[in-house]
Order: C-alpha cells, then structure tokens, then sequence
C-alpha cells in the first residue's frame, strides 16, 4: 500500500481453499479445520523460462483434495503434496 493507503496490487486467491487432514501430532483436533493449519505449504522462486524476464515460482501444499478418511497420531489418509508452478 502506498502512504496514503491505496493499494498498488490487487490481491486474489492463487490458489482456492483446500480441505486439510493433519494427524494428531502436538495436539492437534480430530476434525480438521482451517485454524490447525497444513503440513506443507510453501512457496519459493523455481527460475525464469527460456527467453523471458518473468519470475516463476512454485507453492508446493498438502493435499487432502481425495477426501479425509483416517486420522492418526502421526499421518493421515488422504494426504499427499502437491505442486503448482506460476508466473
């Protein structure tokens, strides 16, 4: 935002909400929920592509997406990571 509080960019969601399915380490409920957060969800810069000046980058995140069907005290089903790669 500049001082005076306009906006320079205008946010959106990359990504959309995703269900999530941790297991029961440190405490964790047994119904998941957006507040006990994800295992993995991270973004870094992957490069550039041949011929262009625009960075990409790659957000790799749990995916429950299949559905949460067990939980345990250190994995769950379904939990896979998954990737994204954008400009």
């Amino acid at each position: 935002m500049l001082p005076n509080g306009t906006p320079i960019f205008v946010p959106f969601n990359l990504v959309s909400a995703r269900p999530i399915c941790p297991d029961f380490r440190s405490g964790r409920r047994a119904t998941p929920s957006p507040d006990t957060g994800v295992d993995y969800d991270e973004k870094a810069l992957a490069g550039f592509s041949q011929n262009s000046t625009a960075p990409e980058f790659m957000l790799a995140f749990s995916d429950s997406s299949k559905g949460c069907v067990n939980q345990s005290e250190f994995t769950s089903t379904h939990l896979h990571v998954s990737t994204v790669v954008f400009k």
